[in-house]
């Protein structure tokens, strides 16, 4: 065969005949290896899923154990407190109802401190405005009620 790729003369008959049946042979041969190919490719997936799910888990685990977690509602009432008082003075006269708003900020953390923002009826007393700010009244309006509910 070698010496056939080499030359431009064609085959002999017999030569015709070994070369098809080798090209035939070579099909069968490629199927049965993309066959293990596409088999092997879906046992490697099955096992990244399988890797990826573990690392979410552990990544779950570690959260419970935080240690955040551990620390009572009411050391972190008294925490938000003491800050949010802290800001206030700094913030005096500036608008509330934005993204830095300490009790919207905290709000948005978890499901044990949106409990506590919410509990906590002192970090929403020093709500203020700047009516100047709003192009239009309902927009600062909607913006006042979207933040009280």
């Amino acid at each position: 065969m070698n010496e056939l790729l080499k030359s431009n003369n064609p085959p002999l008959e017999a030569e015709h005949i070994q070369l098809k049946d080798v090209i035939g042979e070579g099909h069968v041969f490629l199927a049965r290896l993309q066959k293990q190919i596409m088999q092997i490719q879906a046992a490697l997936e099955a096992v990244l899923d399988e890797g990826r799910h573990i690392k979410c888990l552990i990544e779950s685990y570690k959260t419970i154990l935080h240690p955040i977690c551990m620390i009572p509602d009411d050391i972190i009432h008294k925490i938000f407190l003491t800050y949010h008082f802290e800001a206030v003075i700094e913030r005096q006269g500036r608008e509330s109802l934005n993204r830095q708003f300490m009790p919207l900020v905290l709000f948005q953390v978890c499901r044990d401190w949106r409990k506590i923002t919410l509990s906590t009826s002192l970090l929403w007393s020093f709500i203020t405005l700047d009516f100047e700010l709003y192009r239009n009244e309902q927009m600062c309006q909607n913006l006042l009620q979207m933040h009280l509910q």
